[in-house]
C-alpha cells in the first residue's frame, strides 16, 4: 500500500543539515522513503530555497529614501 504525506509548508527561516556519512548510515537503517517530488517540482522547490538564501536581508527598521 502506498503512503505518502499530507500537503505541508517549508519554512526556510528553520531547518537543519546532517553530515553526508550519517545520511547514508540512516538511509540503510532506518528510513522508509513515503514519497518523492517529481523533477519539475525538486528543481523549483531547489530554486525557490537557493533564492531565499541569497536575498539581501535589511533591518526591520530600513526606510527607503
Amino acid at each position: 500500500m502506498k503512503q505518502g504525506l499530507p500537503e505541508f509548508v517549508i519554512d526556510f527561516k528553520h531547518y537543519f543539515t546532517l553530515p553526508t556519512d550519517e545520511v547514508y548510515i540512516r538511509l540503510q537503517l532506518e528510513t522508509k522513503r513515503r514519497c518523492f517530488l517529481l523533477s519539475q517540482y525538486l528543481e523549483h522547490l531547489s530554486d525557490r530555497f537557493f533564492f531565499y538564501q541569497n536575498r539581501v536581508v535589511l533591518d526591520k527598521e530600513h526606510k527607503s529614501e
